[in-house]
């Protein structure tokens, strides 16, 4: 499926575990969204799909740990799992 770049943050925020433990990270990723094609009377039209993230949190930790959330500078939270030692996350 096509996927559409519809965002991107960037900042330093805190990442909290999910018994309270806090760290300073900095981050960087990209956000996107498939796009579904389905079939309509009139012809065919775009539906959005899952999102993806693509990016870091550094320095790496609660490697692997689920439930952990990323606040951002600007607030907004958002969970994430830390993937690996370098840092790459997915959206948790």
């Amino acid at each position: 499926m096509p996927r559409t770049h519809i965002g991107k943050k960037k900042g330093n925020g805190t990442a909290t575990s999910p018994d309270g433990e806090t760290q300073k990270v900095a981050y960087d990723f990209n956000i996107y969204q498939e796009q579904r094609m389905i079939r309509t009377q009139t012809g065919t039209s775009t539906l959005p799909g899952l999102i993806d993230i693509k990016g870091f949190v550094r320095p790496a930790c609660f490697l692997g740990v689920n439930g952990v959330v990323l606040t951002m500078d600007d607030g907004e939270k958002m969970p994430i799992l830390v993937i690996d030692a370098s840092g790459r996350i997915a959206h948790g």
